[in-house]
């Protein structure tokens, strides 16, 4: 499909020369959704198709009729509607055969290019209105927007997953898609609700996206500059700069948004508390530079450029608590701050590394890393024995860490999946493995959580296993070695890695270690704080 880009019009008073403005976005390459209907006309009908669904449902219950989710008042029209329909994203709304249709064209139709551009997300987030076009189809943003949100919220809910007469795999592969899409049309729906409340959380969005990596730019400072109208950071673009002085002073202003919040008449802070499931510090997870990735930043400030094939972001594990939350060393102290370049943070030290390994994973080649796997824990079970420092079994730890859940139920199995699909049960391991809980279930039984981790395993090419003094065993990036500190920063979700380096700290990266905060705290003191 060739570059497909997605343009504005708005309502025109004279039909005839609405047509021809249809007419000329559909004859240029440049102006439109889709050069071609390959796969997107018929996911504009499917998103007519389900929205026809939605709105039969909202006039049966209401008595009134359908809005059009278009024009100013569109996003009120969308709440007015969800109050009404309650879960409108329950399947009893939506006619079992459409769910057949569901799929290939949906799944085209979210891949479109355009939906990563940061010009395209400025553009349809500050039009009065949006239609989505292809020589054939067209639909308002009101009506994808609402429809697109239903499915997402359909395609994510556990008991549609299990009753579903799709494939689990496909189900989550068509989620994952929409998610993409789901997050631009998200900011365009918050800038246009009418409370300040919402605007300034259109705002935050788009900064959580900026550092996700999910958005792209022809020119490195328009990660920066292509966003300002959205992101409301008192920048002013110049594009003489470099690009890494431009991230360091996009994480400045950033920052600075929380250090200048005050308490909103009904005591909510409200950037303070949309950030706080991502934590504050969310970015240097997500992109900070490290100590290879940009020699020309801090390793703690942001790299907005896409990823080599090599290089992938820390994952975050889901549902992992904030390993900062449960320690009073952490409370009350003050915002991170960037002073002279450099990120002033409050930090205890946890642990040293004393161990990691010489080679980190490859995902690459699955049966590589799988023989990997076998061998590093049949390595740990020499070196530690069958039971955890936390008194777990190991295996079930080894495995919860690989797969990078807290949740240890399904890892046991997996784990068991994947060396017998290669052939690396060795009696030990099976041993083991039966020891420890395996109960040998269908592979159906913990597909789900295996096509979670399978979707997201690259984030884990480069990582490396490191062991700490105390016995804790964790995932952490390839430039970890032995000597480097594991400590929790306050509004840093996971905990990371630092490398001492004179009277500062190198941000080497973030690590995954079940157990970590039942261990011994290590003293770390500093008024002021730690400086990366």
């Amino acid at each position: 499909m060739a570059t497909l880009r997605q343009r504005l019009y708005q309502p025109l008073d004279n039909p005839s020369s609405q047509i021809r403005l249809i007419e000329i976005l559909s004859q240029s390459p440049d102006e439109k959704l889709s050069s071609t209907d390959e796969g997107i006309a018929d996911a504009l009908s499917t998103f007519h198709r389900l929205f026809d669904a939605l709105g039969t449902s909202y006039k049966t219950i209401s008595g009134h009729r359908v809005p059009d989710l278009d024009g100013p008042e569109w996003a009120a029209d969308v709440i007015e509607m969800k109050k009404v329909l309650i879960t409108p994203h329950n399947a009893s709304h939506f006619n079992q055969k459409d769910h057949t249709f569901i799929p290939s064209s949906l799944e085209t139709f979210a891949q479109c290019p355009f939906w990563t551009r940061v010009w395209i997300q400025q553009e349809i987030t500050l039009a009065p209105n949006v239609y989505y076009v292809c020589p054939t189809k067209a639909i308002s943003h009101g009506k994808l927007y609402f429809t697109v949100d239903s499915i997402y919220a359909m395609l994510t809910e556990r008991r549609y997953v299990r009753e579903a007469s799709l494939l689990e795999p496909i189900v989550h592969n068509l989620a994952n898609a929409l998610d993409r899409v789901y997050g631009r049309l998200l900011i365009r729906f918050l800038a246009h609700m009418p409370s300040q409340h919402s605007k300034v959380l259109a705002r935050l969005k788009v900064l959580i996206d900026t550092f996700s990596g999910e958005l792209e730019a022809t020119r490195p400072v328009d990660y920066v500059y292509g966003l300002l109208r959205l992101s409301g950071l008192d920048m002013v673009p110049d594009y003489s700069r470099a690009a890494p002085d431009v991230w360091l002073e996009l994480a400045t202003k950033y920052l600075e948004i929380f250090q200048s919040e005050r308490p909103e008449l009904n005591g909510m802070c409200p950037a303070r508390e949309f950030l706080e499931p991502h934590g504050i510090l969310h970015f240097i997870q997500l992109c900070g530079a490290g100590l290879r990735r940009d020699q020309n930043l801090p390793t703690w400030a942001p790299v907005l450029t896409p990823l080599r094939r090599r290089q992938h972001r820390f994952p975050i594990c889901k549902g992992s608590s904030k390993v900062y939350m449960g320690l009073l060393e952490l409370q009350s102290r003050p915002d991170p701050r960037v002073v002279d370049n450099s990120l002033w943070v409050t930090a205890v030290k946890v642990q040293t590394v004393s161990t990691c390994d010489k080679e980190p994973l490859n995902i690459d080649a699955f049966d590589v890393f799988a023989s990997t796997v076998a061998t590093q824990f049949e390595s740990f079970l020499a070196t530690h024995g069958p039971t955890y420092v936390s008194g777990q079994p190991l295996l079930t730890v080894l495995s919860s860490t690989l797969f990078n859940q807290e949740d240890t139920e399904s890892s046991l199995e997996m784990l068991y999946h994947i060396l017998l699909m290669h052939n690396l049960i060795t009696p030990r391991l099976s041993e083991q493995l039966i020891r420890d809980g395996l109960k040998r279930l269908p592979y159906e039984a913990v597909e789900h959580h295996f096509v979670e981790w399978t979707a997201k395993r690259g984030f884990f090419n480069g990582q490396k296993f490191i062991c700490t003094e105390d016995g804790y065993i964790g995932l952490a990036g390839a430039d970890v070695q032995e000597g480097d500190i594991i400590c929790v920063i306050a509004h840093l979700n996971q905990p990371a890695i630092l490398r001492p380096e004179g009277d500062q700290n190198l941000f080497v990266g973030c690590c995954f270690t079940l157990g970590l905060m039942k261990g011994r705290l290590l003293t770390w003191s500093s008024k002021g704080g730690q400086r990366l």
